[in-house]
């Protein structure tokens, strides 16, 4: 018998034995073996596996797949649902000094190879804003287009003011922690513009006594009441007292000391006797101003009188406090 040259199938010569039959036979069990079929048609009308060297080729989804006997197998591509983890371990490209999946880095396209390009396309979050996703604060300066703690125009905690902030920027300062006072704040103009919360707040209750001092700024026994400024800026200073005095004739004075400068009268609320029953001199009073202040400076409430140490009776001041609210503060 000879054969073909490139299929090689069997023919006969005309000096071999003439068998029909037998020619026939050989001949279709080879073409049985090398020769595959072919058909197309809507994916589900896809006949299931067991031809063997059956090609069939969806014409909606596009896909071509090969039958060997036992399963389907897409040819340029994987079928749909059958992508594993495994797979595409093989194609990512792992990163250098890994060897696990858990570890593998995707190589942006373009870039050289084991190398990652940096990312700067602003739909996509950044690496503040990411972990401001996470749950912790982002940089205040990012405009992120994910409603986030990040996001410069939401109000989030802080703890003190951003030295980069952005215009419209809210933000929950915190004023007196232990307490749980926060202000909000808005960035508009150059300053951070109070918007509301409760003013930080100290008190002394105890009544002490003051004599004659001949026009003399002091401490009572007990100091205060004292706050610190938090930040520069502008505020709104509160502060009063409950004041009982048995001298004769003259006033008793209340206002504060500015860091290391003396307190002031014209920062003072006034009680002003009226004879030296003390029973009846009870007043309380109260002083508010708008001023100035730098960051870290001590507020300390101070008491004079202007009586003469020939005066009798004695002064007594209880329910002394003091506010500081901001108007505005600055770094």
């Amino acid at each position: 018998m000879t054969t073909t040259n490139r299929l090689h199938l069997p023919y006969p010569e005309l000096a071999d034995a003439a068998d029909v039959p037998i020619w026939v036979r050989n001949l279709a069990t080879l073409l049985d073996g090398i020769t595959a079929t072919f058909d197309w048609g809507l994916e589900i009308n896809r006949p299931g596996a067991g031809q063997e060297g059956f090609f069939y080729y969806a014409t909606d989804s596009g896909t071509l797949t090969f039958d060997d006997g036992t399963a389907l197998h897409p040819i340029g591509g994987t079928a749909a649902g059958t992508i594993t983890r495994a797979m595409l371990h093989a194609q990512l490209k792992v990163a250098t000094g890994t060897a696990t999946p858990a570890d593998e880095a995707i190589r942006s396209l373009g870039t050289t190879p084991n190398t990652a390009a940096a990312g700067d396309d602003s739909r996509f979050p950044t690496v503040d804003q990411k972990a401001a996703m996470a749950g912790s604060v982002g940089a205040p300066s990012d405009t992120n287009r994910f409603v986030t703690q990040a996001d410069p125009l939401l109000a989030y905690v802080v703890s003190g003011l951003p030295s980069v902030p952005t215009p419209g920027q809210h933000l929950l300062y915190p004023a007196h922690t232990p307490t749980h006072k926060y202000w909000h704040l808005v960035y508009l103009g150059g300053v951070w513009i109070y918007i509301g919360g409760p003013p930080i707040y100290d008190r002394v209750d105890t009544q002490e006594s003051m004599t004659s001092n001949n026009d003399t700024w002091v401490n009572l026994a007990t100091a205060g009441p004292q706050l610190t400024v938090p930040e520069n800026g502008l505020y709104i200073v509160r502060h009063g007292a409950r004041i009982a005095t048995a001298v004769t004739h003259g006033s008793i004075y209340m206002s504060y000391k500015i860091g290391a400068t003396e307190a002031s009268d014209l920062d003072a609320c006034t009680a002003s006797s009226a004879g030296s029953d003390i029973t009846k001199n009870k007043q309380t009073v109260v002083m508010r101003h708008e001023k100035t202040f730098n960051k870290n400076t001590l507020l300390l409430s101070r008491y004079k009188n202007d009586q003469g140490t020939g005066d009798a009776g004695p002064t007594n001041i209880s329910h002394r406090w003091m506010e500081l609210q901001p108007i505005y503060m600055t770094l």
